[in-house]
């Protein structure tokens, strides 16, 4: 996923405030980022939110 479509994705969670935003923001990219495990897993996404929302980029693509 670009980041065009990332911006795009977070841009059509309507029910979201901007703080709440920026918060899926940087815990998406901590998750990302956290290639060594390093980070406490309570910071980060589970794999399935993960996978739930880079598989919405679809579904945003058809609408």
């Amino acid at each position: 996923m670009d980041n065009n479509h990332f911006k795009e994705l977070i841009e059509s969670l309507k029910d979201l405030t901007p703080t709440q935003k920026r918060y899926l923001i940087s815990r998406t990219k901590m998750s990302l980022d956290d290639e060594s495990g390093m980070l406490n897993p309570q910071d980060l996404l589970t794999r399935e939110e993960l996978e739930a929302l880079l598989s919405s980029t679809s579904t945003t693509d058809n609408k």
